[in-house]
């Protein structure tokens, strides 16, 4: 019973924790929205957590552009040196 009563309580603190974290997420949003910035959560290499990013849409579309020449570059669609 003593088991139960500490469980039970544990949760009831864990549920609280989360909801407030929530609260404070969602406030950040309309402060970054405000700001210009996008942010999104991504999956960090190697853990499945996922982490809370955010961007502007100038960074975003840089990174985009980056992603883009890598994959040119590494599918053969362009020489990186025409004369080896």
């Amino acid at each position: 019973m003593k088991y139960f009563l500490v469980t039970t309580l544990s949760l009831i603190f864990i549920c609280c924790a989360n909801s407030e974290k929530s609260m404070q997420a969602s406030e950040n949003e309309n402060n970054d929205s405000q700001n210009g910035l996008i942010c999104k959560f991504e999956e960090v290499t190697g853990s499945h957590v996922k982490k809370r990013v955010c961007y502007t849409q100038r960074q975003m579309d840089r990174q985009r552009e980056i992603a883009q020449e890598a994959l040119r570059r590494s599918s053969g669609g362009v020489a990186s040196n025409p004369n080896p």
